[in-house]
């Protein structure tokens, strides 16, 4: 089995326990599906390209993703670097996900997605951890969480479990752990909750 695909199934077990283990009152736990939201970045991914580094839209609606999920994704995945193609792509949608990053020089920390024991962590550098807080804040969904995550990592399956517990979080939180500006780290076990802090 592909390195990426035990990852994946790690952190979606991961992700999944942890957020059945989370109180309702966390924030938005009571309007994430993890499964519906791995599915749909399955779907997504099919339509990417790791060696060009290019999302086509096309490919991702014939594997049943829809057009509103594949416009989502494209934005995110092109705001961390990425290439879309196929898709209808939407350049205001793209200058939001890219935040405060886009007019940043130089990037702190790493981006990178490990598994160390029972715990699966995700890190972002400062520029990718601002994409994700202005997504967060701009009120994304899973999608463009998902194509920033897996442009910035190339993590691939397991982007969907992630993007549902950084929903978990809550753009304040995530944007406390990124204020440093070293980049987050965001780590999940498999009891409690998941939680982040600066690299």
């Amino acid at each position: 089995m592909k390195k990426w695909m035990t990852t994946a199934a790690a952190i979606t077990a991961a992700v999944s326990i942890a957020l059945t283990a989370t109180p309702a009152s966390a924030g938005t736990l009571d309007t994430v599906d993890t499964g519906s939201a791995q599915q749909r970045a399955d779907q997504l991914l099919m339509g990417v390209d790791d060696t060009t580094k290019t999302f086509d839209g096309a490919v991702a609606l014939r594997a049943g993703a829809s057009s509103e999920d594949a416009a989502e994704f494209a934005a995110g995945y092109v705001a961390a670097g990425g290439h879309a193609e196929n898709v209808d792509l939407s350049r205001a949608a793209v200058d939001a996900l890219r935040g405060p990053a886009g007019e940043v020089l130089a990037c702190s920390g790493r981006n990178s997605a490990d598994i160390t024991g029972l715990q699966v962590n995700l890190y972002l550098s400062s520029c990718n951890a601002d994409k994700i807080v202005a997504a967060l804040a701009g009120g994304a969904g899973v999608a463009a969480l998902v194509g920033i995550i897996t442009a910035a990592t190339g993590i691939g399956g397991a982007a969907g479990g992630i993007a549902a517990a950084l929903l978990t979080i809550g753009s304040a939180a995530v944007a406390y752990c990124a204020a440093n500006g070293r980049g987050i780290g965001f780590h999940v076990l498999p009891v409690g909750p998941p939680w982040c802090r600066s690299q």
